[in-house]
C-alpha cells in the first residue's frame, strides 16, 4: 500500500494471478476500519484495513498491512490538511 498526498494506492500482488491496483481519492474516504484477528497479527503488528467510501461506492480492502494503526493516523492527518 502506498499513501500519497491525494490518493491511497492498494497493490495486489500474486505469483500466479494477475497483479492489480486500486486507487482511492483521500477525500472520498468516509471511514477506515482495522481488523487484527488473533495473537499472531497483534504480535507481528499487521492486519486488514477496510476503506468505506462516500457516495455509495464499493468499499476497498487491503490485507496484510503492516502497522495499520499508524497508517490510519497518517491518512487522517493528510485528509485534515486537505479539508482545511
Amino acid at each position: 500500500m502506498v499513501v500519497c498526498d491525494s490518493h491511497v494506492i492498494i497493490l495486489h500482488k500474486s505469483l500466479f494471478r494477475e497483479n492489480k491496483q486500486d486507487m482511492i481519492d483521500i477525500l472520498k474516504i468516509q471511514d477506515i476500519k482495522i481488523n487484527q484477528h488473533g495473537i499472531i497479527q497483534a504480535i507481528l503488528n499487521y492486519g486488514i484495513v477496510s476503506f468505506i467510501l462516500t457516495s455509495g461506492e464499493v468499499s476497498k480492502v487491503a490485507r496484510f498491512v503492516p502497522d495499520p494503526y499508524h497508517l490510519v493516523e497518517h491518512i487522517h492527518r493528510i485528509k485534515l490538511q486537505k479539508e482545511t
